[in-house]
């Protein structure tokens, strides 16, 4: 069965009625009272709109109010599927002290009025301004309401409504639930826990193969799913899993061969019974079931209660726990057209045996009669009995049309009366051959009409039904549902420019959007549904978002590992934060970047950006050029914006390299660059530069300018190569008196705008976002793609073209956006508390490094001349009860080349006493090492750090950094930096390590 929506060429007769319901005037009534019922349109495209049903005078269309536009939209009904509408928290309870049973599935509940031979007369809430003159040959049946026999569910309403484990196999299709996939499953409560009739409508075009379980529990269900996995994974045994899988009650409605069965399986019990056959080809089942799952009570019967299977099968059972419906399609294809449920008395369903009119008194026979009259006064039915009967009429199961024979007018008998309190049942000679109306209306009150939708003035919709003699004009606020049955083919209005998606909380829908005058109360953004008749402004309170584009479709990345020979040399002045990369940095678009479009998916050209990008603390991404950085903050230029400078209250990041960096971080070195040592506490750093190579360095970013960054290392500025450095990152510092820290909460948090504007935020799929309060949308008839304009609290004037966006949240607080937020968790974190010696003197440059006082961790590097060691590599292990010194550097970093002769010096002096001194260069090439020794004239023994290693062992995080480690094996002391106190601070160190007793280590070592 095709998904499609089908429609329907409209009888005459149909176009008559429909004729008359928008052009009769509308009798004198009270108006609807209190506010409209918020409701949901569903349009044959599948868009769908929350909003409140409007008076429409004209006719021929919904006039629909969303909250989303300053107006009403109009919907030709053609294009309409639905509109449904929540029921009311207290409940509709039918009034009225008859049922009247109407040709085509209609049902009303009213008072009879009068009996004439051409009509009757009733008053029905259905239509409470006037009385209804319901035709005669349009009525079926006539039963007393039973008293609490209030409709508990009626529908099926939409699939949304429902539970299925895959929601996207069904579909709702001319008001009713459809599926054609095999194995498809679908069901939800619908209260059968207590006694019940079900009315039940289910059609199909191919051979069925069906089951509908009666009492389904979808607790249970849930349980028993959950413990088939729990089995699977060994958690609990098979016998637990049956115990919960045998608790179904149901009675199950079910194709077996060509034959409709219904069966119960009980644990200690189980029957079935043969409902009737099922013929190959199209077919419909209409039956009504009474069902009373604690006392194990099934009786199906046809409309006019004719006895179809009779079933039961008792059991010990909680029927509170199982009040759900659930329909799966085994194969072919299978429509829900009608589910309705109201209580039953317990009473068992009386047989009509015989054709044509008759009446059942309670506890009587049927007796075939006419009716012909009533009194109102006294509430008497008046017949007139009609002398011999007819044959036995057996409805069942059938399959295509049925040609009923036309009733002839049986000879007049003697006349009697019924009072409504001994009545059970009135049958008439209806007329079956109405053909099916454009739309059906379901009451709250479980009411159904059927008919040509009108007009709707003061609250009312006038319906044009087959059965009544004047349009019926049924309230507003006492409809459940409407749903499209028979509409004309409809053609959609054309779009004037690209297809835009809106979605939000209450709406999905796609059309077109142009611009317009802003006003009180409505933004410059007009908006047209694409299958409305009319465009309105968007109210300036509306939250959504504007697809301009759909997201392109993932492309996988293989990312293959470079062979070992083939490394990249990794150089340049981050080398000592390098460490955890061992692969090369990816060649061509950044991480981030789009994939290429499939060919066959045209898609705009790219704008050129500038080749920068600022990223903001309240969320957006703005791409500019980045001219300098001083104390205040930020100077650039953008096309985007009219400033030319943001101060570092509002900045986050900035990225000077947008493409071929690596930036890829492991959990445990993002741990350690966020990580504030506590002699730094009152001296942090407050920005994080990654280079070109992918390498980190914490520092103060003090300017920047074309060609250099200036920034402070330990105390000491440098001067940076600004070329090198690919992005920065400001670092936001530690939370105090232990507070969770919050990234968000430093920068002022954006002003809320006046009540008339709009605040939105224009995305791109490449990250790119710009939020501004907007003020206009500059589209003309001959240029309908214009740019937005507005005014941002950051970034001042902002304008963007719409064809360079592609999406729009609408009244969005950017700090909200479900976007991430890039950057945002970089946030320094306090070093934890290292356990003390309280005997041990206190050094301030050592005492905030982790390592103090544990094992040198392991670590094997090779040197830069094998000669050194006979081939064998370093290894700290190798010099126990030595004193080690450990100088971490690089060639291209200027405090290490002045604190390498420093360390040399010292070292020397105390090589007699044990100290020996290991220089670990950081990730550079044999000729940049020599060069520089031989510049220094030094000649020290270099280990070789090439891929980082012992720099995230040894937690480097700038450099030189000196680590000395005793005779037994333990850190003793971290020195960073360089300085005039260096050689003191190394002497120092030296005199304590050497004091300490050869010992053997007393841990295990330190973890990387």
């Amino acid at each position: 069965m095709s998904g499609s929506r089908v429609r329907y060429v409209q009888s005459r007769s149909w176009s008559l009625l429909f004729a008359l319901a928008c052009a009769a005037p509308l009798c004198a009534g009270p108006t609807s009272e209190g506010p409209a019922p918020v409701g949901r349109l569903l349009l044959g495209s599948g868009d769908y709109l929350e909003g409140t049903w409007r008076d429409s005078p004209a006719g021929g269309a919904v006039r629909w109010e969303s909250p989303l536009a300053a107006g009403a939209y109009e919907f030709p009904w053609p294009a309409v599927e639905s509109l449904t509408f929540p029921s009311p928290e207290s409940g509709a309870e039918p009034t009225g002290a008859l049922r009247f049973e109407l040709v085509g599935g209609d049902l009303l509940y009213g008072d009879l009025l009068d009996v004439s031979p051409e009509s009757f007369t009733v008053q029905s809430a259905a239509a409470p301004d006037a009385p209804l003159k319901i035709r005669r040959e349009s009525v079926c049946r006539i039963t007393p309401r039973q008293a609490g026999s209030n409709v508990i569910y009626s529908g099926p309403g939409h699939p949304s409504q429902w539970k299925s484990p895959a929601i996207d196999d069904w579909r709702l299709m001319h008001g009713a639930l459809a599926t054609d996939a095999s194995g498809a499953s679908i069901g939800q409560d619908v209260g059968l826990s207590d006694p019940v009739r079900i009315e039940l409508e289910l059609a199909w075009q191919e051979t069925p193969s069906f089951v509908l379980e009666l009492g389904d529990s979808p607790t249970a269900r849930a349980i028993a799913e959950q413990q088939r996995d729990q089995r699977l994974k060994g958690i609990i045994n098979r016998a637990q899993q049956e115990e919960v899988d045998s608790e179904s009650v149901a009675f199950a409605l079910e194709t077996v061969g060509d034959r409709l069965v219904v069966m119960r399986d009980l644990q200690d019990a189980a029957d079935l019974a043969v409902v009737g056959p099922v013929q190959p080809g199209p077919g419909r089942l209409n039956c009504v079931v009474y069902l009373d799952l604690a006392k194990g009570r099934f009786i199906a019967v046809t409309p006019s209660e004719e006895p179809m299977a009779e079933l039961t099968v008792a059991g010990q059972i909680d029927a509170t726990r199982h009040g759900g419906i659930r329909l799966t399609n085994r194969g072919g294809d299978i429509r829900l057209e009608r589910l309705r449920v109201s209580a039953w008395d317990g009473k068992p369903p009386t047989p009509l045996r015989g054709e044509g009119p008759r009446v059942v008194r309670v506890g009587a026979e049927p007796a075939a009669a006419e009716l012909v009259g009533y009194d109102a006064a006294t509430k008497t039915l008046r017949f007139t009995e009609i002398a011999g009967g007819s044959d036995e009429e057996k409805d069942k199961v059938k399959s295509g049309d049925e040609n009923d024979e036309e009733p002839t007018a049986p000879p007049a008998g003697d006349p009697f009366t019924v009072t409504l309190d001994q009545l059970a049942v009135v049958v008439l000679r209806p007329d079956a051959s109405s053909p099916r109306p454009p739309v059906s209306v379901d009451l709250h009150s479980g009411e159904r009409l059927g008919g040509a939708p009108g007009q709707v003035a003061r609250g009312r919709l006038k319906l044009a039904c087959p059965w009544s003699e004047t349009p019926v004009q049924t309230p507003i606020e006492a409809i459940r549902s409407v749903h499209t049955l028979e509409q004309p083919p409809y053609e959609p209005r054309g779009l004037t420019g690209p297809s835009v998606g809106l979605e939000t909380d209450a709406s999905n829908t796609k059309g077109e959007l142009t611009g317009g005058p802003a006003s009180r109360g409505k933004s410059c953004l007009v908006w047209r549904p694409r299958d409305s008749q009319n465009a309105l402004p968007l109210r300036s309170s509306v939250r959504g978002t504007l697809v301009l584009r759909e997201p392109r479709p993932k492309v996988s990345r293989v990312q293959s590992q470079p062979p070992r020979a083939a490394r990249r040399k990794v150089q340049g002045f981050f080398g000592a934060i390098a460490g955890v990369f061992g692969v090369a940095p990816a060649v061509g678009p950044a991480a981030d970047a789009e994939p290429a479009a499939p060919r066959d998916e045209p898609r705009p050209a790219a704008p050129t950006l500038p080749p920068h990008i600022v990223y903001l603390r309240g969320g957006d991404k703005l791409p500019c050029t980045v001219e300098s950085i001083d104390q205040q903050g930020v100077h650039l230029r953008s096309p985007y914006a009219e400033t030319d400078f943001v101060p570092h209250t509002h900045v986050k990041a900035i990225e000077l390299v947008t493409r071929g960096v690596d930036g890829r971080i492991t959990d445990d070195r993002r741990q350690e660059l966020l990580t504030l040592p506590r002699m730094q506490e009152g001296n942090a750093p407050t920005h994080l530069l990654v280079s070109t190579k992918g390498d980190y360095l914490r520092c103060r970013l003090l300017g920047l300018s074309d060609e250099a960054a200036t920034v402070e290392v330990r105390l000491e500025e440098v001067q940076l190569e600004r070329s090198r450095i690919a992005r920065a990152i400001w670092l936001d510092p530690p939370p105090k008196n232990d507070a969770p820290a919050d990234p968000d909460a430093a920068p002022p948090k954006p002003a809320a705008p006046p009540g008339d504007s709009l605040r939105v935020q224009l995305l791109r799929t490449d990250g790119v976002r710009l939020s501004f309060v907007l003020e206009a949308f500059e589209s003309t008839v001959d240029e309908p793609v214009g740019p937005l304009v507005g005014v941002s609290d950051v970034l001042g004037k902002c304008r963007a073209l719409l064809s360079e966006v592609d999406a729009i949240r609408l009244g969005a607080d950017p700090e909200q956006s479900p976007a991430p937020r890039s950057y945002h968790e970089w946030v320094m974190i306090p070093a934890k508390q290292p356990r003390e010696d309280p005997d041990a003197p206190d050094d301030g440059a050592s005492g905030g490094s982790p390592l103090v006082g544990q094992p040198a961790p392991p670590v094997t590097l090779p040197w830069l001349d094998d000669a050194l060691a006979g081939g064998e590599p370093f290894a700290p292990d190798r010099f126990h009860g030595q004193v080690l010194v450990l100088d971490f550097w690089a060639s291209w970093c200027g405090p290490c080349m002045q604190a390498m002769p420093v360390v040399d010096r010292v070292c020397a002096e105390y090589e007699a006493q044990g100290v020996q001194l290991v220089a670990v260069n950081l990730q550079e090439e044999a000729d940049e090492i020599g060069a520089a020794l031989e510049r220094l004239g030094l000649r020290p023994r270099v280990a070789l750090d090439r891929d980082g290693v012992a720099a995230q062992r040894y937690r480097v995080t700038g450099i030189p950094q000196t680590v000395i480690i005793n005779r037994a094996g333990d850190v003793t002391h971290v020195l960073v930096g360089g300085g005039g106190a260096l050689e003191q601070r190394l002497r120092d160190a030296l005199d304590e390590a050497l004091d300490d007793a050869l010992a053997e280590p007393t841990g295990p070592p330190a973890a990387p």
